[in-house]
């Protein structure tokens, strides 16, 4: 797909792509802050994690999906069935009424979401290249505050003509779909899982065998078996886990063991997501001094130190103290996230970018559906594992209802018994930033990738490891 875009609408292209990434952005600023508080409203506070699976699960099925399909029409009518579906399950989840309506919005608004931050991500490759992307990718990272609405995308491309491979599609939809439900929801009862499970296992090995034979997959199999898209993907992963897992938990702490309000947790969330445009901004010139593998290794480096200073924290630390550690972490996610998508980007052609990116975003909220189901499960263990049995029961009453995590900071038995739980899911996320870090020194470097890209910003990429 060749991409053509004069130098004036090009402003309003990346004007548009920072208003989706701003809704995006909100889903893991806003809805994480609130919904402890939804959920004690509509549900109780075993439906904590469910909610965010029930976003993540459409999410990271359709993310493929979606954009396969942008490089077969192009990416502004993908985009824009998109954002149509996803502002119209936005509309409903405002309206939800009971906890099942409002699970079926979330489900509702995933299948939208999965496409608005992979193809996102592939418009500005498209428009710019890696020397100007860092400043353009910091620029569009940093919309956590922008509120106004900008013009329609003005970009004008050719598509090619393809089949789209319905077959592979469905294939691929259903086998994540039993892959994140034996992820997302371990209650459901052996037979329950055990059917999950073998759907999951016949399901993968039919879409590799359906996926090899046709001539335009869903699922690019000789794309996932380069070394670089492997290792980028494997650390997409990773950072889903260590990302989702931050912003579930972060909010638990801060309420129910400092006892700060909700708009003090989003401040902390807010720390995290501004430490991340601002090492965007300022990647380009750290990449081209030391290549981009080495910028993706000091990313995972600060994601180890900034988790590692959270472990230090007591049920009486300094919620600035908190803050500060997030930024450190807000660095590692921007160098770790932007450098593995600019990686994946730089490697393919351009007729499969939007498929290699799609691929990279589907990976991280694959790891972000695993994140929050472990830690969702480490946590439940801490708090039956250190309450006694009447200790817990009024620990899960009280986070039962809207004011409960400002009833449990209050007492200071039950306190410690939520500290206790919280600092065990720090201790995971602290084993995901490490293992990301390992992962990323499997990542092959590549200084012709890191160094050497001056082409024009509609010319194809060579491809590569």
């Amino acid at each position: 797909m060749a991409v053509q875009v004069s130098d004036k609408a090009r402003p309003w292209v990346v004007g548009s792509v920072m208003l989706g990434m701003f809704i995006v952005a909100s889903e893991t600023t806003i809805v994480a802050t609130a919904m402890p508080s939804i959920v004690s409203q509509l549900g109780g506070f075993s439906h904590y994690s469910w909610l965010f699976a029930a976003f993540l699960l459409p999410q990271t099925t359709t993310t493929v999906i979606w954009g396969k399909l942008s490089d077969q029409f192009g990416r502004r009518p993908t985009i824009t069935a998109g954002y149509i579906i996803f502002l119209t399950a936005t509309l409903l989840c405002g309206f939800a009424w009971s906890m099942p309506s409002l699970i079926a919005f979330r489900l509702l608004q995933g299948i939208g979401a999965g496409a608005i931050q992979p193809i996102n991500m592939t418009i500005v490759a498209d428009l710019y290249t890696l020397e100007q992307r860092a400043k353009v990718q910091g620029y569009i990272s940093g919309t956590w505050a922008v509120a106004g609405i900008l013009g329609p995308l003005l970009e004008h491309a050719q598509s090619r003509a393809m089949r789209i491979d319905y077959t592979g599609a469905g294939l691929f939809a259903v086998t994540v779909l039993a892959l994140l439900c034996v992820i997302s929801e371990p209650d459901m009862g052996n037979i329950g899982m055990a059917v999950c499970a073998a759907v999951t296992v016949v399901g993968a090995a039919v879409t590799l065998w359906w996926e090899r034979r046709v001539p335009e997959p869903i699922i690019s199999i000789k794309l996932w078996t380069r070394r670089l898209i492997a290792t980028c993907n494997m650390s997409a992963v990773l950072f889903g886990m260590i990302l989702l897992g931050v912003t579930t938990m972060l909010p638990i702490y801060v309420q129910g063991v400092l006892g700060g309000s909700p708009v003090v947790a989003g401040a902390a969330l807010i720390m995290l997501a501004g430490g991340t445009p601002t090492a965007i901004i300022i990647a380009r010139p750290i990449f081209n001094r030391i290549g981009l593998a080495e910028t993706m290794r000091l990313g995972a480096f600060c994601l180890c130190l900034g988790m590692g200073g959270m472990l230090t924290l007591s049920a009486d630390s300094s919620i600035w103290l908190c803050c500060f550690y997030m930024l450190i972490m807000g660095f590692g996610m921007g160098w770790g996230l932007f450098i593995g998508v600019v990686m994946t980007q730089e490697a393919v052609e351009l007729p499969l970018r939007g498929s290699a990116v799609a691929a990279n975003v589907f990976c991280r909220s694959l790891g972000s559906a695993i994140g929050a189901s472990a830690l969702g499960a480490i946590l439940n263990y801490g708090l039956a594992h250190d309450a006694r049995p009447a200790d817990e029961a009024r620990l899960r009453d009280m986070l039962n209802h809207a004011a409960g995590l400002a009833s449990v900071a209050g007492s200071a038995g039950l306190r410690d018994v939520l500290y206790n739980a919280v600092h065990m899911t720090f201790w995971g996320v602290e084993v995901f930033a490490v293992a990301s870090l390992i992962v990323a020194f499997l990542v092959p470097n590549n200084e012709v990738v890191a160094k050497g890209s001056h082409r024009g910003r509609s010319q194809p990429t060579a491809a590569g490891d």
